[in-house]
């Protein structure tokens, strides 16, 4: 649909939020995915309009990236994949992770007194202090 074409509406941006949560693939391609979807550019012009829609979009993101991780320990898991797909496929899912939700899945950096920089993977523990 053109971008032009689709005025906001909250059902149908709704929809497209829901659709980020199940999935691990970007804006764009489930934009495209849906005919009455709008493109992703006309998406986050409803993003500009609309408090409430980069509130659920920001939760949407927020379960994608738990999805993710979901998704990292089953392809872990899988024996019958190559290694290499396996950590290629990981490694991809735990950096996107780390980048949507970067105080949940991130990095955690520590400046020693030296001046030196440390990254520490962020665990469930340190979410927990």
């Amino acid at each position: 649909m053109a971008d032009d074409e689709l005025s906001f509406d909250m059902e149908i941006a709704q929809r497209v939020c829901d659709a980020i949560e199940d999935s691990s693939k970007g804006l764009q391609r489930i934009c495209k995915a849906e005919e009455n979807f709008p493109s992703s550019r006309q998406f986050h012009r409803w993003l500009v309009e609309s408090e409430e829609l980069r509130q659920r979009y920001a939760r949407a993101k927020n379960m994608q990236a738990d999805l993710l991780v979901e998704q990292v320990i089953e392809i872990a898991d899988d024996e019958k994949r190559d290694p290499n797909c396996r950590r290629i496929s990981i490694d991809a899912r735990k950096w996107t992770a780390g980048k949507l939700t970067p105080e949940k899945y991130g990095d955690k950096i520590e400046l020693d007194h030296k001046g030196g920089i440390r990254l520490i993977p962020v665990t469930s523990e340190d979410e927990q202090l």
